[in-house]
């Protein structure tokens, strides 16, 4: 377990889980010069600390520059890898959490989310076609006590966890439908390529997602469970 680093922003990323319907690991996944991982790692780095959150021997394409974690339980789903993620970003830290499944998630958004923590919820959770989407949100990092203690009594549910927290709902806020798309079959992972090469060609301004930049484009429910 990497020790503690405190920040004030931080970014996590969840990498771990079974990619079943994918039929390979996600994070490894070819994107545009780089990997879903890269990627998400390379998005999110102007935010602060980028941790990375995996599953315990699981190897990673290489990263720039990264925290690497090893999520503390296996096999207990996305609550665990955000309980660890929060542990490593260290106390007093607010970081944006996304799973690595979400390569049309922007830095313009995750830092709108981050913005919505200023004031005081323990936590800042876009909201979908009705559906709040805690895979794309903020978190104050003392939220770890709250997970682990759920995690405790055999809770396995980030939207059980939200129902003890003081939420934030983002309702309507720019991008969040795609920002929040996320890929679970090789169907989706194109759908999701062409998205990115319709982005680009409408706005060349726009950089491919090998730079430090990206453009955003619903999402069915990520199988990335950390």
């Amino acid at each position: 377990m990497t020790p503690a680093v405190p920040a004030r922003h931080a970014a996590i990323v969840l990498a771990g889980g079974r990619s079943g319907r994918m039929g390979e690991d996600k994070a490894a996944i070819a994107w545009e010069g780089t990997t879903l991982l890269g990627r998400a790692v390379r998005e999110l780095s102007g935010i602060g600390v980028v941790v990375v959150v995996r599953a315990p021997g699981q190897e990673l394409p290489p990263l720039h520059a990264a925290i690497v974690t090893d999520d503390a339980h296996p096999d207990r789903g996305p609550l665990q890898g955000l309980a660890s993620g929060l542990r490593a970003v260290g106390a007093g830290a607010t970081a944006f959490v996304c799973a690595v499944d979400m390569p049309l998630m922007d830095a313009a958004f995750a830092n709108r989310v981050l913005a919505a923590l200023d004031s005081g919820a323990d936590a800042a959770v876009p909201v979908v076609d009705g559906r709040l989407q805690p895979l794309a949100a903020a978190y104050r990092s003392e939220v770890a006590d709250r997970a682990e203690a759920l995690l405790a009594r055999g809770g396995r549910s980030l939207m059980a966890l939200l129902d003890v927290l003081d939420v934030r709902r983002l309702d309507d806020l720019p991008g969040a439908a795609a920002a929040v798309h996320n890929v679970n079959t090789p169907a989706e992972l194109e759908a999701a390529r062409q998205a990115s090469r319709e982005k680009r060609t409408s706005d060349p301004a726009v950089p491919s997602s090998s730079s430090p930049t990206q453009a955003s484009a619903v999402a069915p429910d990520s199988d990335v469970t950390a």
